[in-house]
């Protein structure tokens, strides 16, 4: 299911906010990184995104918006007040947060280079882990990444600088 999609949970999404349940996990995520690497960090995480659909930008706009959210909590609290605060206190925060549109302008490059986030297709993500071990030969290549609820496949070229030519990249919601 897409990001915010509540169907297959039995709650009341906004007592349990799953957006902001995942932002907050991310939020505790940089913490930790900014303790081991210090705060000037480059964020990349992967989605299950098709290139260029309509669906694939929608998934790819709420983990901006997932990983903007977390870097803004970040930004806010220490670890130690972060850490501190009640669920009903963040809960309240995000809603008032979100209300004022603060987290809701993507579509901004400037902010999304501002807060250091990228978001990248999961297929595209593993792949950049194998061709930097160079672990893939040159020429047409498929890759399969089956998950636990996506299966996503990439069409690429290796090139003989070792990198990925992408040529498609298709998420499947079935793992």
């Amino acid at each position: 299911a897409a990001l915010g999609d509540n169907r297959y949970w039995d709650f009341d999404p906004q007592e349990h906010n799953p957006i902001l349940i995942s932002a907050l996990y991310l939020a505790y995520v940089l913490y930790q990184i900014e303790e081991d690497y210090g705060s000037d960090t480059y964020v990349q995480m992967g989605v299950p995104q098709s290139l260029d659909t309509p669906e694939g930008e929608q998934i790819a706009e709420s983990g901006y918006c997932l990983l903007i959210l977390a870097r803004v909590l970040t930004e806010k609290w220490t670890k130690s007040k972060f850490l501190e605060l009640t669920y009903q206190h963040l809960l309240r925060w995000y809603l008032i947060t979100t209300k004022k549109n603060t987290i809701k302008s993507v579509e901004n490059p400037k902010l999304i280079n501002d807060y250091g986030v990228n978001i990248l297709p999961e297929a595209y993500a593993g792949l950049v882990a194998l061709t930097a071990q160079k672990r893939i030969p040159n020429g047409f290549s498929l890759l399969v990444d089956i998950g636990g609820g996506t299966t996503d496949i990439a069409f690429f070229t290796i090139t003989e600088d070792n990198l990925p030519d992408i040529h498609s990249v298709h998420s499947l919601f079935k793992g």
